[in-house]
Parts: structure tokens; sequence; C-alpha cells
């Protein structure tokens, strides 16, 4: 996972228990894997202590904290951290542009994500299920916040049956990350700033 430690909306705390359930299927599985978090274990941005949830869900030696300097890593750092990746995984419930999943995808890594906002149009090819690009999480609930706008928070046990499909499956893992790395390189720098720049022109008018 990559992303910073936000609380209500990125829900890490659903994604450790994901991941607890998953460990609990197999015990195989607490020597065989790892969940690397690239994000704060304590921020100033949410009320989740991370390493005591982890501590709760005696999951501690299975989690991997990288931050850095003030949760920052160098380009290089990230694209190594990506790379070791056999899958990139989110339980955020709600997203905008979603950059760790499309950078992520450009490393070739298959995802995993909730089925809602931006990882509904990143992840599944409706057209073609053959170009899917990972698993979307599909029970969750949709709950109201304080200020009106609604979050989609993951069912943890259907989170943790995707982490066991991917798992368990290397052929799978393997064809969601080549769709993945191909269908990324739609996005580039030079399509992205000329969109803008056309776009940006045209008020000017």
């Amino acid at each position: 996972f990559v992303g910073a430690n936000h609380g209500k909306r990125k829900r890490i705390e659903r994604l450790l228990t994901a991941y607890s359930l998953f460990l609990k299927e197999n015990k195989e599985r607490k020597n065989e894997t790892l969940l690397v978090l690239k994000t704060m274990p304590i921020s100033i941005t949410s009320p989740a202590n991370l390493i005591k949830i982890c501590a709760k869900l005696e999951i501690s030696s299975n989690v991997i904290f990288l931050y850095g300097e003030n949760n920052i890593l160098s380009d290089k750092a990230m694209n190594i951290i990506y790379n070791c990746f056999d899958v990139n995984v989110s339980a955020s419930s709600s997203e905008g542009f979603g950059f760790p999943t499309l950078e992520s995808m450009a490393c070739g890594i298959p995802q995993i994500g909730p089925d809602c906002s931006s990882f509904i149009e990143l992840i599944k090819d409706h057209e073609n299920c053959n170009n899917d690009r990972g698993l979307l999480v599909k029970k969750g609930e949709w709950v109201m916040i304080n200020d009106g706008s609604y979050r989609f928070e993951v069912n943890e046990q259907d989170f943790s049956h995707n982490m066991e499909i991917l798992y368990s499956d290397n052929d799978l893992r393997k064809g969601l990350g080549k769709n993945a790395e191909i269908w990324i390189k739609q996005y580039t720098w030079e399509k992205v700033a000329k969109q803008w720049n056309n776009i940006l022109n045209t008020w000017k008018k």
C-alpha cells in the first residue's frame, strides 16, 4: 500500500484487518507474505495508530512501514518499492486520480481496490474482462460522514478473499499486471499537459 495515513478516507485499518484474515486462513502465509505500507504509522491527520492496530491483530511481524523523512521517499526509492510488490492494494473509501494505482501499474503490478471512485475506471475494463488490471472489492457499505458526503467502507472479508485469489494464482497476477502495464501507457505527462493547455487556452478566450 502507498498513501497517506488519513484515517477515515484511506481506511488503512480495514486493510490491516483484511490482511489479518488472509493470514488466518493458512499459517504458512505468515512465512510467505509481507504487507508493506508506505505511510506514517502515526499521523496528525488520523486517529488510527497503525502500530497498535497491528499489535492488536497480531500481525506486527508481517507488516513493514516505509516512510522516510516526513513521509517522503525519492522517485528512485519508490520505483524500487513498487517493483518489489506482487500486488498493490488499497482499502480507501474514496480516491481522486489515484497516483499510487497508476504508478504501480506502470511497473506491471496488479491491483486490489474497492468498488468506488477512480478505482472502478483504473482497475476494471467494463467492455472486456480480459483487459482487467486487478480485482475490485465489490462488497462494502456506503456511509455518510460529517460533511454530508458518502464513503465506501470495504468489507474486510471480501478484501481478504481477493488477496487469496491473487496469492493462489501466479498466472492471474502476471496476466493482470501485464494488462496494467500496457493500459497505463495512455497516461503520459505530455498528453495530460497538452489537455490542460487546451482547456486553459479555451478559458482565456
